[in-house]
């Protein structure tokens, strides 16, 4: 999980990683963006935006974070998929999204 205003506003937003999602195929997982402020509970079906793994068995979500990677003044969000495999077997790629 990561928690940074990602949206401007003032307040944390959080960022949840579920690298066994399998929303877009068997564990291709997903990471799933909550606008702050949370109080009280909340499921995936209340996130506010949804990044799904590319196919089954990548495992996005297995790390996440937020940073402002391109120093434009908004979040980037930063999405891990530790077997997803473009660059060879298993390999794994990062996703970075900007802005949500």
């Amino acid at each position: 999980m990561a928690a940074r205003d990602a949206d401007g506003d003032g307040v944390a937003d959080l960022l949840m990683g579920a690298y066994m999602d399998d929303s877009a195929g068997t564990s291709a997982g997903a990471a799933y963006l909550f606008h702050g402020p949370l109080t009280g509970t909340f499921v995936t079906t209340d996130a506010d935006a949804i990044l799904l793994g590319a196919g089954a068995g990548h495992s996005a979500g297995i790390g996440v974070g937020m940073d402002d990677l391109d120093a434009d003044g908004w979040m980037d969000i930063i999405v891990g998929a530790n077997n997803e495999s473009t660059g060879g077997s298993g390999a794994g790629a990062i996703f970075v999204q900007s802005p949500i």
